[in-house]
C-alpha cells in the first residue's frame, strides 16, 4: 500500500453522502422543504405554450383547450375544432434542459436567501411529457351540451440530488465544527460497491369538464381535476473489506427521499354574450396536501495499523437523521374576461385572474450523531505526533408554521386578421406575486466536541487541547417575505400556407423583479456555552438575524416557431419549438434554454 497522501483526504471527503457543509444549528428546518410550481395550482393542457409563451398563449390562441382554461364556460360555446361532434387531442412536451446535479445540493442561481422564487435554470420546474385530451359534443342534445376529459403525464428520472438549504450533513473525518481530524489523510478509501444513485418524478393529472349553452347569450361550465404527484429517490454506498491486516474500512451510507402531493380542484364558470362583447367570469376551489421525508443513515468504521506500533490511527462515526415536512391548504382563485370585436378583423381580449393560497405547515426533526478518533505517529524515538477526540450532537425539532401567497395577473392583447392567410397578435401582461411565510420551530440541541494534540521533537514538546459544548432550548422564528412583479410583451405572427400548412413566428420579452426579505428570531429559553477557558449559562435571551434585503431581476427574451400541417380536414398535427435566453443580474451571465412540442389533433 502507498504511504497515504493527501490527495486520499481529498477522496474521502468526496465520497458519496461525505459531503462539504456541517450542522447549521440557527438555519429554519422549513427552508429545507423542495416547493415546485405544481403545488397548490390548477392543472391544465396549454396546446400552443412552449417555454415562455404559456401566458401568452393562453391570451391570444383560440385553441378550445386554451378556452377551457379562460373560463370552463367556454367550451360551451363555439369554439374552433370543438364545435361538433367529437375531438381528439395529444401532445408530446418535453423538460427543460436538466444538468448533472452535483451531490452535494441544488446549486442556488443566486445568492437568495429563499426558495420560492429562486430562479435557476440548473433545476426547472418538470413539464408534462405526455398529454391528451377528448371533447364531445352529443347530437342528441342538438349540440347545446359539451363534454370533455384531458390527462397529463410528467415523469422523469435523473440522478440523486441532494435538498436545498440542508440544516445538517454528517463530514467524515471531521468534528462538528469542521475542523479535520488528524490522521484521515492516512485513509485511502476505494469505493468496492456503489449503491442505489436514483431521483425519480412522476404526477398525473386529470380534468373533466362540462358546459352547456343555454342560449346564444349564456353559457355555464364546470369542472372538476385531480392531480397526484411523487418524487422519491435515494443515494446509498455499501464498502466492507480488509485489504491487508493493518487496514480495514467499513462504510454503510443512506439517504431516502421521498415527496408525495395531491389536490382536488373545483371550479364554475359563465360567459355572456351580447353584440360584439363576450364577458365570463369564473371561481374555484382547491384544496391540496404535500408531505416531504427525509432518511439518513451512515455507519463508518476505519482502522490502519496497530495499537502500539509506529503508525496507528482510528475513526468511528454514526449518525442518523428523520425529518419530515407537512404542507395542508387550499387555493382560491377567479377571474374575469372581456372579448370584444372591435372592427371586422380586429379582436380585443382582456383578462384578471387573482388567486390566494393558504397553507398550514407541520415540521418535525431527529438528528443524532457521533464521532470518536485516534491517531499516533512515530518516525523515531525523537518524532513523536499524536491527537485523540470526539464529537457528538443532537437536534429534535417540532414546529408549525403558514404560508400565504397571493397571485395577481392582468393581460391585454389585440389580433389582427390581415388578410384571410395572415394574423397578427400583440399583448401586454402584467403580473405580480407576494407570499409571507412563517414558522416556530421548538429546539432541543447539544453538541459537545474534544480534542487533544501532541507534539514531541528534538527541540521540546507541544501540547494543546479544544473543547467545547453548548446546550440549548431555544425556539426559532422564521419569516420570509417575497415580492414579485413581471411584465410580459409578446408579438406573434401566424401565416396560412395553403390549404395544409400553417406556419407561426413569435418573440416575448419577460421581465421579472423580486424582492426577498429574511429574518430568523432566536429565543433561548436556557443556552449553555462551556470553553476550557469558561462556562456561561443564559436564560431568557433571544437573538435576532437579518438578512439585508434583496433585490433580482431575471429578463427572458424567448423565441417561438411553429409548423402544423393538415393531411386532411379532420386531421392536423403540429410542431412547435421555442428557444430562450435569459440574463439574470446576480451572477451577470446567460443562459439559453429550449422547448419542444409536438402536439396532434383528430375531428371526427
Amino acid at each position: 500500500m502507498k504511504k497515504p497522501h493527501i490527495l486520499a483526504l481529498a477522496s474521502l471527503l468526496w465520497a458519496p453522502i461525505h459531503v462539504s457543509g456541517q450542522y447549521y444549528s440557527d438555519r429554519p428546518l422549513e427552508m429545507s422543504f423542495e416547493q415546485s410550481d405544481l403545488f397548490f395550482t390548477p392543472s391544465f393542457i396549454n396546446p400552443l405554450g412552449a417555454g415562455q409563451f404559456n401566458n401568452a398563449m393562453l391570451l391570444t390562441s383560440d385553441h378550445p383547450l386554451s378556452a377551457l382554461q379562460r373560463n370552463p364556460a367556454l367550451t360551451g360555446a363555439t369554439q374552433g375544432d370543438s364545435a361538433t361532434g367529437n375531438f381528439f387531442y395529444v401532445d408530446f412536451g418535453g423538460n427543460h434542459h436538466i444538468e448533472r446535479q452535483p451531490y452535494y445540493g441544488i446549486y442556488p442561481m443566486s445568492r437568495m436567501p429563499g426558495y420560492w422564487y429562486q430562479h435557476s435554470p440548473i433545476r426547472p420546474e418538470l413539464t408534462p411529457l405526455f398529454s391528451a385530451a377528448f371533447i364531445t359534443t352529443p347530437e342528441a342534445l342538438n349540440h347545446k351540451l359539451r363534454l370533455g376529459l384531458t390527462y397529463q403525464l410528467i415523469t422523469q428520472g435523473e440522478r440523486y440530488y441532494a435538498i436545498p438549504y440542508d440544516i445538517y450533513k454528517n463530514v467524515a473525518g471531521r468534528s462538528l465544527d469542521g475542523s479535520t481530524y488528524s490522521g484521515m489523510e492516512s485513509y485511502s478509501i476505494e469505493d468496492r460497491y456503489t449503491g442505489a444513485d436514483e431521483m425519480y418524478h412522476e404526477g398525473h393529472a386529470i380534468n373533466a369538464f362540462a358546459a352547456w349553452q343555454f342560449s346564444d347569450a349564456l353559457s355555464l361550465g364546470v369542472k372538476a381535476s385531480r392531480f397526484i404527484f411523487e418524487r422519491d429517490g435515494s443515494l446509498g454506498s455499501n464498502n466492507m473489506w480488509t485489504q491487508q491486516i493493518d487496514y480495514q474500512s467499513h462504510w454503510k451510507v443512506s439517504e431516502m427521499r421521498l415527496q408525495d402531493y395531491g389536490h382536488w380542484d373545483f371550479s364554475l364558470g359563465m360567459v355572456y354574450a351580447r353584440g360584439r362583447d363576450h364577458l365570463g367570469i369564473h371561481g374555484g376551489l382547491l384544496r391540496g396536501t404535500v408531505s416531504q421525508q427525509m432518511n439518513r443513515d451512515d455507519d463508518s468504521k476505519s482502522l490502519y495499523g496497530q495499537p502500539g506500533k509506529s503508525q496507528y490511527s482510528n475513526y468511528q462515526s454514526w449518525y442518523v437523521s428523520d425529518q419530515s415536512w407537512e404542507h395542508e391548504g387550499n387555493t382560491l382563485y377567479g377571474g374575469f374576461l372581456w372579448e370584444r370585436q372591435v372592427q371586422e378583423g380586429l379582436d380585443f381580449r382582456f383578462m384578471y385572474n387573482v388567486s390566494s393560497m393558504k397553507t398550514d405547515i407541520v415540521l418535525g426533526s431527529s438528528i443524532e450523531s457521533e464521532s470518536e478518533n485516534e491517531y499516533y505517529y512515530s518516525w523515531n524515538p525523537s518524532y513523536t505526533n499524536e491527537s485523540s477526540g470526539f464529537s457528538k450532537m443532537h437536534d429534535f425539532r417540532s414546529g408549525t408554521g403558514e404560508r400565504n401567497i397571493t397571485v395577481h395577473r392582468a393581460g391585454a392583447a389585440l389580433s389582427w386578421q390581415l388578410s384571410p392567410e395572415q394574423k397578427l397578435s400583440f399583448a401586454a401582461i402584467y403580473g405580480s406575486r407576494n407570499q409571507h411565510t412563517e414558522t416556530r420551530e421548538v429546539v432541543d440541541a447539544f453538541a459537545e466536541s474534544r480534542n487533544t494534540w501532541r507534539y514531541v521533537q528534538q527541540n521540546g514538546e507541544n501540547a494543546s487541547e479544544y473543547y467545547n459544548k453548548t446546550v440549548e432550548d431555544k425556539t426559532i422564528n422564521w419569516e420570509y417575505t417575497t415580492r414579485l412583479r413581471s411584465i410580459q410583451i409578446p408579438l406573434i405572427y401566424e401565416f396560412l400556407v395553403g390549404e395544409r400548412f400553417d406556419v407561426m413566428a413569435g418573440i416575448s420579452r419577460t421581465m421579472n423583479f423580486w424582492r426577498t426579505e429574511n429574518e430568523t428570531l432566536i429565543l433561548y429559553d436556557y443556552r449553555e456555552r462551556v470553553t476550557l477557558q469558561e462556562t456561561k449559562i443564559e436564560h431568557m435571551t433571544g437573538e435576532r438575524i437579518v438578512e439585508p434585503r434583496e433585490r433580482l431581476s431575471v429578463v427572458n427574451t424567448s423565441l417561438i416557431g411553429g409548423v402544423a400541417f393538415s393531411p386532411a380536414p379532420a386531421f392536423r398535427i403540429q410542431l412547435i419549438i421555442s428557444p430562450g435566453l435569459e440574463k439574470n443580474s446576480l451572477l451577470d451571465e446567460y443562459n439559453g434554454r429550449v422547448h419542444v412540442l409536438l402536439g396532434m389533433g383528430l375531428k371526427l
